[in-house]
């Protein structure tokens, strides 16, 4: 379903209800964003995507855990677990 805004807005609630329930709006193979043509495959915002990394630091703890394990041959056995000890904070240290 590829409509312009104004197309978009002209449909009822329950036509856009019923579209967007259904997953009637085209997707990106790449990226799975919605109608693809005007907004990710878009080459009028070639360049205006902007990459923005995070830091998840449990996984990190979990990767860092898991490599005293690399090589080992029950490595694919170990069930890793990562606790929280808030006394451990940045936050915590400074008081």
């Amino acid at each position: 379903m590829n409509l312009t805004m104004s197309e978009w807005d002209a449909l009822s609630d329950d036509d856009r209800d019923w579209a967007l329930g259904t997953d009637q709006l085209a997707t990106c193979p790449a990226c799975g964003g919605h109608d693809p043509d005007r907004v990710c495959q878009n080459p009028d915002f070639q360049r205006a995507w902007i990459f923005e990394t995070r830091t998840c630091y449990r996984t990190a703890a979990l990767l860092r855990g898991m490599k005293k394990f690399e090589g080992h041959p029950e490595a694919g056995a170990v069930i890793p677990s990562v606790t929280l000890d808030p006394s451990r904070a940045k936050s915590a240290q400074r008081r």
